[in-house]
């Protein structure tokens, strides 16, 4: 399977190097690595980064993981792997789960954790662009994915 890995990363220095692994624990308590790739130099700007790994094998435990090597912070957001075949970001495997079940009603929340501070439109546009999240009594709501999303996921 090959996947689509993109995160927003800055470095504290230009001298550190990020890697991207996907990877498994084997019964014998062994890690085996699936796929690796290695990101072009990190800025001290906030940056999208993008690999595609295809894995050499299949398991439904699978480790996605960010390596630094070097001395130094680095700050991470939005880490996706995505399988390249996906559904308009859905799994393939999730979407056909969904449509067996034939659900009567599929509920797409974000009033459910605060109805208060919550705001459906900051989700709007380009889920990769640079957003705040909502800050809630219940902690940090991503707006990765809004209305627009699920409407037309659900066609």
């Amino acid at each position: 399977m090959t996947y689509a890995c993109s995160g927003w990363l800055r470095a504290e220095s230009s001298r550190l190097k990020a890697i991207i692994l996907l990877k498994t624990l084997l019964p014998t308590g062994d890690w085996l690595t699936l796929a690796s790739a290695k990101l072009p130099g990190l800025s001290s700007q906030w940056s999208r980064y993008a690999v595609e790994l295809k894995s050499a094998g299949e398991t439904d435990r699978a480790v996605f993981e960010l390596r630094v090597e070097g001395e130094g912070a680095v700050w991470a957001d939005k880490l996706s792997a995505m399988p390249t075949d996906n559904l308009k970001g859905w799994r393939k495997d999730a979407v056909a789960a969904i449509k067996e079940l034939q659900p009567k009603l599929v509920r797409w929340g974000g009033s459910v954790c605060d109805p208060g501070e919550y705001r459906w439109k900051n989700g709007i546009g380009d889920r990769d662009a640079p957003r705040s999240p909502t800050r809630t009594g219940a902690g940090l709501i991503p707006t990765t994915w809004a209305l627009m999303n699920f409407a037309s996921s659900a066609s």
